[in-house]
């Protein structure tokens, strides 16, 4: 045997072609070898941004004797997760249970049918931290082998029983359907209190490692989604101040734009410096939405920023030559040594910024970082740090103006000198999900971000286009090559040679930016496209079964000799699993597609998919936010559908703006001209707006100001009004209490009573499944008879003797 990744199209499984280890690509023919040389197989599982990959790979790969060795006793297989995350999930499952905890690289035996039976993560060169080295282990695994082969068969089944298991646990937890499971209000509420009481006191949810917590931020999205006004539900906030921390921090790029992977440290200074193109897909939209949802003028200014410099990053470091998004830029910077350097692109030191620009300005006080070293010592401003430190580049406050006209002249600056540095390397490997959820956020984006300045817009709107026209022409599939419509998980270089087909997250991921592109452009022939791509999704990944609904992630066994028990563990779901991780779930992303096409043939599995939603989201609201998107954007009934026809592209693009702040959907009118189409202009060609859901139209509205005000009715937050006095809030709150609303510590919405109070009523806003206008006149019916019997004096209620 021999390395067999020089001719791989991966750059990650390229990295790995000249190693001495007899490197093989995971298939039947790697197996089969095993089983002919009766030797367990080592699977090693990256991706080519992964720091620790690359320390692995130098540190133990690159060794001759440990080569030998893994030659001589074991067939080893290296895979690149994104190019076959079906395979990633399987083993990396095997490996939480085994170890209690994942990440990569992943380092898993396995038996020659499959089945594992030891796993791990890194593994050092020498033992340290508790950590057997790597020659140690794949000795110890070797001899376990030679000396105990019935205890590894015993161990390997029971392993993959438990995954089994654990697989049938995950699919019941998510096929429990609730009582009240069409109750989307309620669903919303509980999700709601559960991340009010998840996050964490230095924003986001959860502690260190702090990732951007996507799935959360897309259902708060949703849920704070209004039209206009300064009122702000909780949801908002806790979206805001998210957004906000990460926009500010470490995580964030300020010179150049986008985000990192994750951050090491409590305090988001510190980044694990790779930069995904799923991450970035995300925050994008989120950043773009927030910059009009946004509650305080200095929020939405930053948040405005963060997505223009994201359109610009992206098309400057992530962009391919065919017009999509490659996957990646490694964490690591190779520098003029050839040494791998964490980080080194993106570091400064106080000598560094003293040198560039004034640092006696504003920008001595707003610039602070952390030490890529000690990042347990916080925040620190430079000013206070040694020359030659190396800190990360984070901002210490919202920037007010005189801090943007600052950082405005410093930014190019520092962005032309980090530009002479030695550049990460980039994975030039398009996958297809991840691009359809990239298309999604920029073609949203072209329309939020349109005003005085349109150029981030213009631009958003072109990646958005082009990326779109690159996916349909290269990973859709309609040739004679296959039968029936086919999207192919990646692409290299434009090309698709050898690929494998996509998961469902492939499918409904396309179909999404599809229909993003649709809205933006006015062109039906994307919705057709959507609409196909969604047809073969039911084909090939849904099915019902004496009534239930049946959702497969991937239409193809990974291995046609492995053990079915580990390797379906994660593929062949017995039902509906909607939970998601750092990307959007292929169901939820499938529910959302299908509630965005509001077809009346897709309405069982909607509801179907949709009813699974309330038991886990209501629980577990950071890992099912798509999910409850599409819930969210249907509950009552269908989606709000906004056809435009007529009118200028200012008008048009207003029009659109306010229809996706309100959560709705943007249909293709294809008639714009007054004359013809089932959506008419107006006489001289002026805009007509039609709403229209649960199969029914409005009459035709012909100003945006009319749509934003009936959008605001439809969508509206119940809130106490101006004219609202703290008695009415008071009876409010106790009539809330009686219905259960606030929980055993007397919060309402996380709020005490008395937290209320200190409130400007003008400014308590509750979504309408707290507050209804039933509850509104119950409430003012109480305080009238409270007045009456001289109960309620100056607002606050008068208490007898013997009450408490």
């Amino acid at each position: 045997m021999s390395n067999q990744l020089g001719g791989a199209a991966s750059s990650y499984l390229r990295q790995h072609a000249h190693q001495p280890v007899h490197w093989q690509v995971f298939g039947d023919d790697a197996f089969e070898e095993a089983e002919r040389r009766d030797v367990p197989v080592f699977l090693s599982v990256g991706y080519a941004a992964c720091h620790w990959c690359h320390v692995m790979a130098h540190e133990t790969f690159d060794d001759p004797v440990i080569a030998g060795f893994l030659n001589q006793n074991f067939v080893s297989i290296k895979v690149d997760r994104e190019e076959r995350p079906d395979v990633d999930s399987v083993y990396m499952a095997a490996t939480q249970l085994l170890t209690g905890q994942g990440g990569w690289p992943m380092s898993v035996f396995l038996m020659p049918d499959g089945r594992a039976f030891h796993a791990g993560t890194y593994f050092p060169p020498e033992p340290r931290q508790g950590l057997p080295s790597f020659r140690q282990l794949i000795q110890g695994v070797h001899d376990t082998w030679v000396t105990n082969r019935e205890g590894v068969e015993q161990f390997a089944g029971q392993l993959a029983q438990r995954l089994e298991q654990v697989n049938d646990a995950e699919a019941q937890l998510s096929n429990r359907v609730t009582e009240d499971s069409t109750d989307a209000d309620k669903t919303m509420h509980l999700a709601l209190n559960v991340l009010t009481r998840q996050e964490a006191r230095t924003g986001g949810f959860g502690q260190a490692p702090k990732f951007p917590p996507h799935s959360a931020l897309e259902f708060l999205t949703a849920l704070g989604s209004t039209v206009e006004g300064d009122r702000t539900p909780l949801g908002r906030t806790l979206l805001d101040r998210t957004l906000r921390v990460m926009a500010l921090s470490g995580l964030h790029d300020h010179v150049a734009g986008g985000f990192a992977r994750y951050c090491v440290d409590e305090q988001w200074l510190v980044p694990h410096f790779e930069k995904m193109l799923y991450d970035n897909a995300q925050l994008l939209r989120h950043y773009a939405h927030a910059s009009h949802l946004a509650s305080v003028p200095a929020d939405r200014e930053l948040f405005k920023r963060t997505a223009q410099l994201m359109v610009s990053w992206l098309a400057d470091e992530l962009l391919t030559p065919e017009g999509a998004f490659a996957s990646s830029l490694d964490a690591d910077t190779v520098l003029e040594n050839a040494e791998h350097h964490e980080g080194a692109t993106y570091v400064w030191t106080r000598a560094e910024l003293e040198h560039l620009t004034d640092f006696n300005g504003p920008l001595k006080t707003l610039l602070v970082g952390g030490s890529v070293h000690a990042p347990q010592r916080g925040s620190m401003m430079f000013a206070d740090t040694a020359g030659n430190e190396e800190l990360t580049l984070a901002f210490s406050r919202v920037p007010e103006d005189q801090d943007w006209s600052a950082w405005d002249q410093a930014r190019p600056v520092f962005e032309q000198n980090r530009a002479k540095r030695p550049q990460p390397a980039k994975d030039d490997k398009v996958v297809a999900s991840w691009n359809g959820l990239m298309v999604r956020s920029l073609a949203e984006t072209a329309d939020l971000l349109g005003g005085e300045n349109t150029e981030h817009a213009e631009l958003a709107r072109t990646l958005a286009i082009n990326a779109a026209t690159f996916l349909w022409n290269t990973h859709v599939a309609t040739d004679t090559n296959y039968q029936e419509l086919t999207v192919l998980r990646v692409s290299y270089n434009g090309a698709t040679d050898n690929a494998r087909e996509g998961l469902l997250e492939d499918y409904a991921g396309l179909a999404l930016g599809f229909q993003a592109v649709a809205a933006v452009t006015n062109d039906h022939s994307w919705t057709e496209k959507a609409n196909e791509i969604l047809d073969a999704s039911l084909e090939k990944f849904v099915s019902t079964n004496q009534g239930t609904t049946l959702v497969r992630d991937s239409t193809q066994d990974p291995h046609a000799t492995a053990d079915q028990a580990v390797l379906n563990a994660r593929n062949g779901s017995s039902g509906v699993v909607i939970l998601e991780d750092a990307t959007p779930s292929g169901t939820a992303l499938l529910a959302l597609a299908l509630a965005q096409r509001a077809s009346p043939a897709d309405e069982a599995t909607l509801v179907h998919l949709l009813n699974h939603t309330d038991f886990v989201a209501a629980r577990a609201p950071g890992s099912a936010g798509m999910a409850l998107s599409a819930r969210w954007k249907t509950r009552g009934g269908t989606v709000r559908e906004i056809h435009i026809a007529g009118g200028s592209e200012e008008e048009r693009r207003a029009a659109r703006r306010v229809a996706l702040l309100s959560g709705a959907v943007i249909t293709p009118t294809p008639s714009t001209d007054g004359t013809r189409g089932e959506y008419a202009a107006g006489p001289a060609g002026d805009v007509r707006i039609y709403i229209c859901q649960n199969y029914s139209c409005m009459a035709p509205l012909i100003t945006v100001q009319e749509l934003t005000t009936q959008l605001q009715i439809e969508g509206s937050m119940t809130t106490f009004s101006s004219s609202a006095t703290w008695g009415r809030m008071k009876n409010s709150y106790e009539h809330l209490k009686s219905l259960g609303w606030v929980d055993a510590e007397g919060r309402l919405y996380g709020l005490t009573y008395e937290e209320i109070c200190e409130r400007d009523p003008n400014e308590l806003v509750f979504p309408p499944f707290v507050l209804s206008e039933e509850d509104l006149r119950k409430a003012d019916e109480e305080i009238a008879r409270q007045i009456a019997e001289g109960r309620l004096v100056n607002n606050e209620i008068v208490r007898g003797p013997d009450e408490e």
